[in-house]
């Protein structure tokens, strides 16, 4: 028990590292998925030609797509991190690998859906319409 503080140092940078990893690849995949989307509903109704261009493919009026990829990838991102910080701090003080570390973990963990707050993604809407802007200009 001596060395918990060190290891609690360790096992944060561990877990942060895996939120880091769920996040992105949540968020990749979701934002692949919005494009690829985006691209048929661009082919179906403006031809090939309109595929092309970078403004029909990241048009302002898709924002909320956006938004909800990078929502969808950090609450995806703090759960994994958040189960696998909580998961191995009870196996450690319990010293005990049993499905009560898993539940716990689990029910703690699954705050991270409540905790993103509204006014988080206001912040991520209003920088997203900015970038868009700064890439319509060019």
């Amino acid at each position: 028990m001596n060395d918990l503080p060190n290891y609690i140092q360790t096992l944060s940078k561990e877990s942060a590292i895996q939120s880091f990893k769920t996040f992105s690849l949540v968020f990749g995949l979701r934002a692949s998925l919005s494009v690829l989307l985006r691209s048929i509903a661009l082919l179906k109704h403006g031809g090939l030609g309109s595929l092309f261009s970078f403004k029909n493919l990241f048009d302002e009026n898709n924002l909320v797509v956006r938004v909800e990829a990078v929502r969808l990838g950090i609450a995806i991102g703090l759960f994994s991190g958040g189960y696998n910080f909580v998961n191995k701090l009870l196996l450690k003080i319990r010293k005990e690998d049993d499905a009560l570390n898993s539940v716990v973990a689990g029910f703690l963990s699954g705050f991270s859906f409540m905790i993103i707050d509204v006014c988080l993604f206001d912040t991520i809407r209003w920088a997203s319409v900015v970038m868009s802007n700064c890439y319509r200009n060019y």
